[in-house]
């Protein structure tokens, strides 16, 4: 499990040039998820308590659930920060296009990583500001 997930947290743009030590700490922490299409991830305005990650799939991202989306999600992409980072609630709605294997970081285990790896916590940081001045 350890190396099929590893394996996959690799090919994520974001994890590019981390440490083995970042990778396994990461890879230990994340759980798995299947969604099929037209399902949602969350919508707009739930509580939000973890980030995902996109193994394989196609996701929208909508402004309103029923709505054209604002962006396309794909494989090595990943969404949900900005609700653990500014603790608040969902800035947009995630519905899958296609079957879609994500990973999730719940927000428990996104501090941990964060506190031991603050490199880590700046390149998020720095790409939900920018995804929020997009969203205004």
């Amino acid at each position: 499990s350890l190396f099929l997930k590893r394996e996959a947290v690799e090919k994520i743009p974001l994890f590019q040039n981390a440490s083995d030590e970042f990778l396994r700490a990461v890879a230990l922490e994340l759980k798995p998820q299947v969604f099929t299409p037209g399902d949602y991830v969350f919508r707009k305005g739930d509580e939000g308590d973890e980030m995902f990650f996109v193994v394989k799939g196609e996701l929208n991202v909508l402004i309103e659930d029923e709505g054209e989306p604002i962006a396309t999600l794909k494989d090595g992409d990943f969404f949900g920060e900005i609700a653990l980072f500014k603790d608040v609630s969902r800035t947009a709605t995630i519905r899958a296009v296609k079957y879609s294997d994500l990973y999730s970081l719940d927000k428990g285990a996104f501090n941990y990583v964060l506190k031991r790896f603050p490199q880590f916590s700046d390149a998020i940081r720095e790409m939900a500001e920018k995804r929020l001045e997009g969203l205004d």
